[in-house]
């Protein structure tokens, strides 16, 4: 049986432990994970398949389907089967224990849209490009990640490619890459899922494809899922207003793709996403709209060379409800709508890739040429406790990215690969308008330039281990949210700042493949440092606008480095029987701050220093499969200061499914088997938030043909 890449992902910002050290229980976890570990590599030697580190990755890796099978890269691939075995009532949850990867310690359901950040190897924040199919999935004004918009039914494999990856992707690609590809059109079928489960819990899905030939095929899938949630504030906290936060979502998704020729084949794909939230008390809300538009086509040119395109439009709207409590009340007791935004975005882009196979010595040659261009604009209603309108804040703006790259494989002698990158690329903002509290209305245009190489090596010493390296430069430009919204609530402003310019990484990693026939894995050591961070510093009182007694502007200050070590491996250790383990250490410490010198030397804040997981299923052949992942993260500081903990948590999940046939198949998941109760959540509000608590969810999937 088939299982997720496991090693616990927790919170946004980069890696943190208290000062004085991992804590007894996080050593404890971690002698636990290792000891699990080490039978793995007790028996390297045996034979049969397993599933942590797949051995193709081309896609990610290489930007073609063309090049050697093996890369010069750390990644992991889940594929169809893992996702749809593994307890998740969203994609985030599916991926949460993938290596390096860091998304919310809670679901994405469960938390503010904007808070879905998304982030590898420590960075913090987000940074990291997610890809739908070759299209960005990361939010064209925020950068966040709305994962709902992806039907777990409708996903096929996804890629996750850690380390530096500008060289191909570009922007956000800082620390590395998450593609996700959906289900190809090509057999006819009807798939039809749903199930119930706690805090009542529903979803449906229903999936159909038609391929009439091989020549052409159509695919049509419907999602409805809804959740009335739990109640996040711990209970002594609880006041009257605090309630579960509720979440429901409706996909639609059609795809076609056809060959039009021997030599040219097509595809196009539309999207339709909505979702609603009440987040923790009644007037907390938000609502998502996003429809987008995708399409290609791939040329075989007379030289074996391919040449594809690509284009895509994405238009959404969101609106977000946050609220104040009235003088003389306590929190929780009363609330009122103190801010609503309202943002629509159009975020449309075109890309061009030519690859060629040359020879034994040179597998792939290949260059391309991305564009994009984002507009947008925050609109806030400012209201005080008696609902009367005081304002309006407006920001909005223009960015434009023109980036071209080129990649060259090279086998110079029997076992060694070399890859060499480079992308330039040409950031511009423009029609920047700051009409915020403070603000200066209209803001003078500005561009940046980064060029971001890339160079990789492998060497297979055996036919079963290999080493590799990598050296890299990667950056990410500030969004539209950093340049140009403002968030204002009673008494305090939180300004952005339109002369922000990009964040660049300079960094490295080494580590080592060992791929046998029951045991596959990899280790790798990285370390990175980022300048010009995009953090923000605390206004002086004369710096103020009227009205308001503190506040903060968002600024380019300061380095961090962050540097670790990961570690999977998976097992097939008995015909019905496998094993997977995780495990990723991260130390990131904040080297330069000039916005905050008492921060320099202390470790970041928002991701566990170590966090491991272990994972088992058993699938004997006879239509029983069953598995359990045990997810464990150690206590850190949500904080750069130190001033926000997060204490250590353990969590156990477990999924078994039953095919009666083909055609039948009943299923079960919990997470959080034994109802744990953590702090998912802690950013210095009222109150933390809790992490999931014990979740039972049961289904059936029927499959017509």
């Amino acid at each position: 049986m088939r299982i997720l890449p496991v090693a616990i992902a927790a919170s946004t910002p980069p890696a943190a432990i208290p000062p004085s050290g991992p804590s007894l229980a996080g050593r404890a976890r971690a002698f636990l994970c290792l000891a699990l570990g080490a039978p793995l590599l007790a028996v390297a030697a045996e034979a049969e398949p397993g599933t942590v580190v797949a051995p193709t990755v081309t896609v990610t890796a290489t930007r073609s389907d063309l090049g050697s099978a093996e890369q010069p890269i750390a990644a992991s691939v889940v594929t169809h089967d893992e996702i749809r075995q593994t307890p998740a009532q969203s994609l985030d949850d599916a991926l949460r224990t993938v290596t390096g990867l860091n998304v919310q310690d809670n679901a994405s359901y469960q938390t503010h849209p904007t808070a879905n950040a998304v982030s590898m190897r420590g960075l913090g924040g987000t940074r990291a490009l997610v890809l739908r199919d070759g299209v960005p999935l990361n939010d064209p004004f925020f950068g966040y990640v709305q994962w709902n918009r992806v039907p777990m039914e409708t996903v096929d494999r996804v890629e996750v490619l850690r380390g530096g990856a500008s060289s191909l992707w570009g922007n956000f690609a800082m620390g590395g890459v998450v593609n996700i590809f959906s289900r190809e059109p090509d057999a006819n079928t009807a798939e039809l899922s749903g199930g119930y489960g706690s805090q009542n819990t529903r979803r449906a899905n229903g999936y159909g494809a038609w391929a009439p030939s091989d020549r052409f095929g159509l695919s049509a899938n419907l999602n409805d899922w809804r959740t009335d949630g739990y109640n996040q504030v711990p209970e002594d906290q609880r006041a009257p207003l605090d309630v579960p936060t509720s979440f429901s979502a409706q996909n639609v998704e059609l795809t076609g793709k056809g060959r039009l020729t021997d030599s040219t084949t097509a595809f196009a794909r539309f999207g339709y996403h909505e979702n609603d939230q009440t987040l923790g008390t009644p007037l907390s809300t938000n609502h998502q709209r996003n429809a987008d538009y995708s399409g290609g086509i791939t040329q075989r040119l007379p030289d074996d060379s391919r040449l594809s395109v690509t284009a895509f439009y994405t238009d959404e709207h969101f609106v977000t409800a946050n609220t104040g409590t009235p003088t003389g009340f306590s929190r929780g007791f009363a609330e009122y709508v103190q801010n609503l935004h309202d943002t629509p975005v159009e975020d449309v882009g075109l890309s061009g890739v030519w690859s060629k196979r040359v020879n034994d010595l040179v597998p792939l040659v290949s260059a391309g040429a991305d564009l994009r261009h984002i507009r947008g604009e925050d609109s806030s209603q400012i209201f005080d406790e008696t609902g009367a309108h005081i304002r309006t804040d407006v920001g909005r703006g223009s960015q434009r990215f023109v980036g071209v790259f080129a990649q060259v494989e090279v086998d110079p002698i029997e076992r060694l690969q070399l890859v060499a990158a480079l992308r330039q690329e040409r950031w511009t903002n423009y029609d920047g308008f700051d009409g915020n509290p403070g603000g200066i209305g209209e803001t003078p245009d500005q561009s940046a330039s980064s060029t971001s190489p890339r160079l990789s090596a492998r060497y297979a010493v055996t036919d079963n281990f290999a080493l590799r390296g990598a050296a890299y430069k990667a950056f990410r430009a500030p969004t539209l949210d950093n340049l140009y919204r403002a968030y204002a609530i009673p008494g305090g402003i939180f300004q952005p700042n339109a002369a922000l310019t990009p964040e660049r990484l300079t960094g490295g990693e080494a580590g080592f493949d060992i791929d046998y026939s029951r045991v596959h894995g990899q280790v790798t050591y990285y370390e990175d440092t980022i300048r010009d961070l995009i953090t923000s510093r605390n206004l002086d009182p004369s710096e103020l606008p009227a009205g308001f007694f503190f506040g903060t502007r968002n600024i380019n200050a300061g380095k961090a480095r962050t540097r670790g070590i990961e570690a999977e491996f998976s097992w097939q250790f008995a015909p019905a029987w496998s094993a997977l383990f995780s495990y990723a250490y991260v130390d990131a410490k904040i080297l330069e701050n000039d916005a905050d010198p008492a921060t320099v030397g202390h470790t970041q804040g928002g991701i566990p220093r170590q966090q491991g997981s272990v994972g088992l299923g058993y699938e004997p052949g006879n239509g029983f499969k069953a598995s359990t992942r045990v997810r464990s993260a150690q206590a850190y500081y949500a904080d750069n200061a130190g001033t926000l903990p997060v204490g250590s948590h353990t969590v156990v999940d477990v999924y078994a499914a039953y095919a009666f046939s083909k055609r039948v198949e009943v299923f079960g998941q919990v997470q959080n088997l034994f109802d744990q109760t953590y702090i998912a959540q802690n950013s210095g509000n009222a109150t933390p938030y809790l992490g999931q608590p014990f979740t039972a969810f049961a289904g059936v999937r029927l499959k017509a043909f």
